[in-house]
């Protein structure tokens, strides 16, 4: 992922993130899991998988929290790096979201990934959560300034 692609890059979040950037043919095999609606949100923690050599969220500590609303994960990525992932247990910090069947496939699931897009021409950076919610500058806005410069470059 040295060489630069010839076009512009390409973000998304949560679940239309994920249906817009595979019916544009932009990303194979990227599917995503919700347990919107009725106002579920909640504050979560998240590993990342790639440490300091992650583009998109290096400068993050080993294990951070998110705020989603509604929570949403990816249960495939398809050929996207796994920056981040929910931890297999205790995942959930806060907030109402019930932990039920609907949720069954979250424990260890993808929250954000990274890639170029199948025609090799543009990076892209998929984020379960909104990472603009709620405009919480301290944890998430700092991964999307960085996904964009990333995938200007």
């Amino acid at each position: 992922m040295n060489a630069r692609p010839a076009s512009e890059g390409r973000a998304g979040a949560g679940t239309g993130g994920a249906s817009f950037l595979t019916s544009a043919d932009q990303v194979v095999g990227l599917s995503a899991a919700s347990r919107g609606g009725a106002g579920r949100s909640g504050i979560v923690y998240w590993d990342n998988l790639v440490g300091a050599d992650s583009p998109i969220v290096g400068v993050y500590p080993l294990r951070d929290t998110a705020i989603m609303d509604s929570p949403t994960w990816f249960t495939s990525t398809g050929p996207l790096v796994v920056d981040a992932r929910f931890p297999n247990a205790g995942f959930f910090a806060a907030g109402l979201w019930l932990l039920d069947a609907q949720s069954a496939s979250a424990p260890g699931s993808a929250v954000i990934a990274h890639g170029t897009n199948t025609a090799g021409t543009a990076r892209v950076t998929v984020y379960g959560m909104n990472a603009l919610y709620r405009a919480d500058l301290e944890r998430e806005w700092p991964s999307i300034a960085t996904a964009a410069y990333w995938s200007d470059q």
